[in-house]
């Protein structure tokens, strides 16, 4: 049987092209009501975190500024600055990725690497100033420490835009929310998943009700194309860990149990993804849990793998 497929499932893979931000424009009643001075110290916010975050080598210090001071924005300032954070961070992780990935940054890395640490951990472990450095630059600009395959890597930590969470539009909080779950626990290493596969199935209804509640949000193509990975993942599994066994065909046990688990406790009405998760288990359990030509046909026709 061929192995499966996946592409990564990571922060960085998401760094699509940004469509112009289309968000909410405030009432224009209440943009009467709103005084001079409130509207000059608004706009004062966002030019100067678009001034600082255009400055070379700036990064770090429009994101401590963001933090400072997006609750003096209007909402769709806050989301646009936001947004443009990211955009940034995506921007400067190439540079950084290379910058860790030298061998003689990886060579100290594995030593000093211990299961779960954190940036925060190891600059403080390190006695080498320049990984200190390197590593409080990472954190300041808001990475976190990925290791996979024995290499390590830089992510975005969108658990720091955790606290913009409040000032920003619906669809916006919604998105960190996802996002911030991604980068928490990231669902795969070295091709296998790492998270349980009910976790999966709620992360897909997570990422499907979010396109079906905001389907002309700024970060709706992030979301779809995360949520068809997770569709992939559910249906197929990964490499190292596939939804059928490469050599009996039987279905991982474990995958089984979550996702009828899953399914009692979630009525699948209103949710394509579980409606067609539903419909697969029965299929499956037809078969004698096996992956026969009938459930190869079904994933052909439903959840074909480019």
């Amino acid at each position: 049987m061929n192995k499966i497929k996946l592409a990564a499932l990571s922060a960085a893979a998401l760094a699509l092209a940004v469509q112009p931000l289309l968000l909410p424009q405030t009432q224009a009643a209440a943009a009467a009501s709103a005084t001079a001075v409130s509207t000059v110290s608004t706009s004062e916010v966002y030019r100067s975190f678009e001034a600082l975050l255009k400055q070379p080598g700036k990064l770090a210090q429009a994101k401590t500024y963001l933090g400072q001071h997006i609750s003096k924005a209007t909402r769709r300032e806050a989301s646009l600055m936001t947004l443009h954070l990211e955009n940034a961070q995506n921007k400067a992780l190439e540079t950084l990725e290379n910058r860790l990935g030298a061998p003689s940054v990886q060579a100290e890395l594995s030593k000093l690497y211990k299961q779960g640490d954190s940036l925060s951990t190891l600059i403080q472990r390190t006695q080498d100033a320049s990984l200190k450095k390197l590593l409080t630059q990472a954190k300041q600009q808001g990475y976190r420490l990925e290791t996979a395959e024995g290499m390590f890597f830089p992510m975005i930590d969108y658990a720091q835009y955790s606290p913009f969470s409040a000032y920003v539009t619906p669809d916006i909080k919604a998105y960190i929310g996802i996002m911030s779950v991604e980068s928490t626990r990231v669902p795969l290493k070295d091709a296998a998943i790492v998270i349980g596969y009910q976790e999966i199935a709620a992360r897909a209804l997570s990422q499907e009700s979010f396109i079906q509640k905001y389907p002309h949000s700024n970060r709706i193509t992030q979301i779809k194309a995360l949520f068809e990975q997770y569709r992939t993942l559910t249906f197929y599994g990964a490499n190292n860990t596939p939804l059928f066994d490469y050599e009996s065909g039987q279905i991982t046990p474990n995958a089984k149990k979550g996702y009828l688990a899953f399914l009692q406790r979630n009525n699948p009405k209103g949710s394509p993804y579980l409606t067609q998760l539903a419909s697969f288990m029965k299929l499956v359990a037809d078969n004698q849990d096996q992956r026969t030509d009938a459930v190869n046909d079904y994933l052909k026709k439903n959840v074909p793998l480019d």
